[in-house]
């Protein structure tokens, strides 16, 4: 999991992606934090909030939080 999460974070934060590309990313990505969220037993609204401005404010901050258990490596 920490792998996926390695993986997919920086290529969905690469400037430039094509809409389908950036879309799917983002798909795969918020579905390894909230899996990694889960069994870290962090809360989180990944699955819940529509995309959008929320759910992008939702994913920084669950990236800070995953950055403290090493999960996520600093921006």
């Amino acid at each position: 999991m920490a792998r996926d999460v390695a993986r997919l974070g920086p290529r969905f934060h690469a400037e430039g992606l094509r809409f389908t590309k950036y879309e799917a990313l983002r798909r795969a990505y918020d579905q390894v934090l909230a899996e990694a969220c889960d069994v870290l037993e962090v809360d989180h609204l990944l699955t819940v909030l529509p995309p959008g401005p929320d759910r992008d404010l939702e994913r920084e901050r669950v990236e800070r939080l995953l950055r403290g258990t090493g999960m996520v490596a600093p921006a």
